[in-house]
């Protein structure tokens, strides 16, 4: 089977860096911008970000995913290789906006806080989550805190995460939580971004 990044595009990737561009120039319009784009993959976000002028940065676990980023036109779109968990400001350094897309229903739940932490921790502006949320069906307790949501199996693949076996899906209202309860204090409920074909139950927030 061909994979669909040899071509460097996975679906969507034509429609939603533009949308996501439309955000941040709504927040902070006529700025260059230092963006992260976590768990990058083959970099359409990242590439369209410098291509816009921002000092863009892609963090992304898998080699071969950024030697496909390589591939794209040099535009000073910059990548770097590591796994998300270890996401810290004394290693990465600080970002006006950072990119949480298509990432956080990948993790399991403490994993997933701990990344909502640390993308507090190396944001300086305000934070960009897409993700599927999940329905009540199952409850797990992160630092005393119980969330709401479902646990999936989390395959190994292109399109999985790196070395956990499932992954944590919070209900809307958890996820809120979860937000607040790693410093974050302003959510704004976003209608997203749509490409034909995307499958529902994307949910979008803009948070700082």
């Amino acid at each position: 089977m061909t994979r669909i990044d040899e071509q460097l595009h996975a679906p969507g990737d034509v429609e939603r860096p533009a949308g996501v561009l439309g955000i941040i120039a709504e927040r902070r319009p006529d700025e260059r911008l230092k963006v992260l784009d976590l768990a990058c993959r083959t970099g359409a976000f990242t590439w369209a970000l410098a291509e816009a002028g921002h000092e863009a940065y892609g963090l992304e676990g898998r080699s071969e995913n950024l030697a496909l980023a390589a591939e794209r036109p040099e535009n000073g779109a910059q990548y770097m290789q590591g796994d998300v968990r270890g996401l810290s400001p004394d290693v990465h350094g600080t970002f006006d906006v950072t990119l949480c897309l298509g990432l956080l229903y990948h993790l399991d739940a403490e994993d997933a806080v701990k990344l909502l932490r640390a993308m507090r921790a190396v944001t300086t502006g305000f934070a960009i989550i897409d993700t599927h949320v999940g329905a009540p069906v199952d409850s797990t307790d992160v630092d005393g805190r119980v969330f709401q949501g479902q646990w999936y199996g989390e395959p190994p693949g292109w399109w999985s995460s790196i070395g956990n076996p499932r992954s944590w899906w919070f209900t809307a209202e958890s996820l809120d939580a979860a937000v607040r309860l790693a410093g974050w204090t302003q959510i704004e409920h976003h209608p997203g971004i749509r490409w034909p074909g995307e499958p529902a139950g994307r949910h979008w927030l803009v948070i700082d």
